[in-house]
């Protein structure tokens, strides 16, 4: 009888391709890696006071134009007003999405109403006593390329909300997706002395499932509001980085390839108004608001309570020899609009709610 770890090994070797995968196809995944570009980016609303919110409120909120094409892979919608559990068939908002940008406005899923977003962007809800909510990558439809200049415009009609367990609802849609660079483009080509330093691992060494783990500890954790940097060890060889988990919360981060100068997060552009009463009012939001993404946008919550262990990014990624991944991680997301004050603050996760242990950021890899 094998172990369970070598069973779990076994199991994602299967999945990243083992020991059975020829050179030619270790090179040729090296080659794509290099290539393509993981890119996560954001449309955020104004927040929405919950306590004198009136029922079917509309909120909007767009995407910031790019200059690249892009592969859209996901859309996640962040957060639903709280409930006790997951009840799909209770309608807590309805959700609609337009693409605009270079052309007329074509509604993303070709319906003349607002859809429930339970089930057009797939969700789970992280907590069920705190009211905290996190995304799910479980949106199933195909692949859509977004042309340079183009965005996603979002609507969001909340209904049945001014729960007493929340200040604020947050309305707010995040994009995974990847971009292709262009051939004659000298920083996705696999050249030089990062060719060599691959080609020589590869005829040297069998590939193995690798887990880069970054330990941040819980002393380290920045102050409310404040933003720190935390960088992965160095490896001596060639890895392909392909998902991504981690045991912190309520943080923001954006993070890049040191050796790419790459950066993998878009920072949203962040309202400047709140919702009160079912009408706009001043919103009141820290300076240090909307530097980065939420966490669990990015990697998943690696509670193992979590259906989703890894939070798998679109392509692999090559991270070259003795360089490093840089985090950003910024205490506290999403203001409740009124007070400024942060609904939440960075902490980490066990299966029974928050600890006081030490933070990972956990990276699956492959070697070449």
């Amino acid at each position: 009888m094998i172990s369970a770890q070598r069973a779990f090994r076994l199991a994602v070797e299967k999945e990243l391709g083992g020991k059975g995968i020829t050179p030619e196809e270790r090179l040729a995944d090296a080659v794509k890696a290099r290539r393509c570009r993981n890119l996560f980016f954001s449309a955020t609303a104004p927040v929405v006071d919950n306590g004198s919110a009136t029922p079917d409120v509309i909120v909007q909120a767009q995407t910031r134009p790019l200059g690249i094409p892009v592969i859209v892979a996901d859309m996640l919608n962040f957060f639903e007003p709280y409930v006790v559990g997951f009840y799909p068939g209770v309608i807590w908002q309805l959700q609609r999405i337009f693409v605009t940008g270079v052309g007329p406005q074509e509604d993303f899923f070709g319906a003349g109403n607002f859809l429930c977003s339970l089930f057009t962007l797939g969700h789970y809800q992280a907590s069920r006593t705190s009211g905290s909510d996190a995304p799910s990558n479980k949106t199933d439809f195909l692949s859509y390329l977004m042309r340079p200049g183009e965005i996603f415009q979002f609507s969001w009609e909340l209904l049945d909300i001014g729960s007493t367990t929340q200040t604020a609802t947050c309305p707010e849609a995040f994009i995974r997706g990847l971009t292709v660079l262009p051939k004659g483009d000298k920083t996705g080509e696999l050249c030089g002395t990062l060719k060599q330093q691959v080609c020589s691992y590869i005829a040297k060494h069998d590939p193995e499932t690798f887990i880069l783990d970054l330990r941040i500890p819980s002393t380290s954790f920045p102050a409310s509001g404040v933003t720190r940097a935390f960088s992965t060890p160095l490896q001596e060889r060639p890895l392909l980085v392909y998902g991504i988990a981690t045991n912190i919360t309520g943080a923001q981060v954006t993070f890049r390839d040191d050796g790419l100068r790459w950066e993998f997060c878009i920072a949203p552009t962040v309202p400047r108004q709140a919702i009160v009463a079912g009408v706009p009012a001043a919103g009141v939001y820290p300076a240090s608001w909307g530097t980065g993404l939420p966490f669990t946008a990015i990697a998943n919550n690696g509670d193992a309570q979590m259906h989703e262990a890894y939070n798998m990014l679109p392509v692999p990624h090559l991270l070259a020899p003795n360089t490093s991944l840089t985090f950003r991680l910024t205490n506290g997301i999403r203001p409740d609009g009124t007070t400024g004050a942060y609904q939440q603050t960075m902490s980490t996760n066990n299966n029974f709610g928050a600890s006081t242990g030490d933070g990972h950021i956990t990276l699956l890899c492959r070697t070449v």
